[in-house]
């Protein structure tokens, strides 16, 4: 395992550089984890305005997220990284005087297009800065600064709201512009704009090809993604309701998934960069089907933590290798787009995933509930294991 950390020390400088802005921005990420309690303890507003004012800021990501990877393509990555981090650190710390309802939307929606527009940028230009062998451990590279950063962040927000939310705002958008600043000062634009180091032979034949299997792969993402994100709606509710646990209950889920991470996402995805595509996609996807279907059978915490390792596994495969698989397939002046595309479909299934598991929950229970998931995880790995390998291939 050590070796496979060591085999790191291969990615460009400017990638580390960039994970340490990520941990920097992550550590200070609080306002969206901890904007329906400032919604509803606060600004005393119900808890339904929490929930509208959730919705709005994914509805802006949904409808941002293509249109900004498209942008990216044209004025450059870095330079729509650096702006984005620059204008969701001003809004961060303009969310203070934000104090009527009408005043908030303006915010949230304001947030969600400074913040969602970060993200098919930095995705592209990851794949930019290492060649194809080395997507997939680039970006569980990225993946460990992130859950570095927001393992502390949230808690550090949580002990801040306790005495100002004010200064969860504050904190938050301080943090963002050192982020931004960093990246101005010490990521190598050069190393982003230098031209696709990856020849291609496609035809325009094998060029639909590929569009038509980025929308089947799309059409999977977004199966997957609605049962992922059950997650953030139907799994605290599971654990509190059904099982009669702790809310501790629930954050140890998150203890054990981050732990999981930081210490095996890196060598696993050394140790399974060379694998076809389609292999790493449908075991990931159906690891994630399998946890979130076996919640049917949880009874305790240990069994509930026998789910959270499988679906964790899942998203370790699934997550690095959905990246780098859209990253080949996309045409390289347009990868930005693409990006922006399959957040879209991310985003879509968080979108619908919560809503209508929550639903369905409250309907038929939460077994059926579980089972639907499962299904869902099958359809979607059976989906995934029928991808086409990209066309383009690198030269060297």
């Amino acid at each position: 395992m050590l070796q496979d950390f060591k085999n790191l020390q291969v990615l460009p400088r400017a990638m580390w550089i960039l994970c340490g802005t990520i941990v920097v921005n992550r550590i200070g990420t609080m306002v969206i984890p901890l904007l329906s309690l400032y919604v509803t303890g606060g600004l005393h507003l119900p808890a339904a305005t929490a929930g509208l004012l959730m919705s709005m800021y994914g509805a802006t990501a949904l409808v941002i997220a293509p249109l900004a990877g498209r942008i990216s393509d044209r004025v450059g990555y870095a330079r729509t990284m650096r702006a984005s981090l620059f204008a969701s650190g001003l809004v961060l710390l303009m969310f203070p005087f934000a104090t009527s309802l009408p005043a908030m939307m303006v915010a949230v929606v304001l947030l969600g297009v400074t913040t969602e527009a970060y993200r098919p940028a930095s995705s592209a230009v990851v794949s930019r800065m290492v060649p194809a062998s080395q997507r997939r451990m680039a970006v569980s590279l990225v993946r460990l600064a992130v859950n570095l950063g927001m393992s502390v962040g949230p808690l550090i927000g949580g002990m801040l709201a306790a005495w100002s939310f004010d200064a969860v705002f504050i904190v938050d958008g301080l943090t963002t512009l050192v982020a931004a600043v960093s990246l101005t000062l010490f990521f190598n634009p050069t190393l982003v704009e230098e031209p696709e180091h990856e020849q291609t032979s496609a035809t325009p034949q094998q060029d639909r090809a590929d569009v038509g299997a980025f929308a089947w792969f799309l059409a999977a993402v977004v199966l997957v993604a609605a049962v992922f994100f059950q997650l953030d709606a139907a799994v605290p509710l599971f654990v509190t309701r059904d099982l009669a646990l702790p809310i501790s209950a629930y954050g140890l889920m998150f203890t054990v998934n981050t732990l999981i991470i930081v210490v095996i996402e890196v060598p696993l995805n050394v140790r399974t960069s060379l694998w076809p595509a389609r292999h790493t996609l449908s075991l990931g996807v159906f690891l994630i089907g399998a946890g979130f279907g076996g919640m049917a059978l949880v009874e305790s915490i240990p069994s509930l933590l026998v789910t959270v390792v499988l679906w964790t596994f899942g998203e370790m495969l699934l997550f690095p290798g959905a990246q780098a698989y859209v990253a080949e397939l996309a045409p390289p002046s347009r990868r930005g787009a693409w990006m922006g595309v399959f957040m879209m479909a991310f985003n879509l299934g968080f979108a619908i995933g919560p809503l209508s598991g929550a639903a369905l929950m409250d309907a038929y229970g939460s077994k059926v509930l579980w089972m639907a998931c499962g299904a869902l995880g099958a359809v979607s790995a059976v989906m995934m294991a029928a991808l086409r390998e990209p066309s383009r291939r690198p030269t060297a």
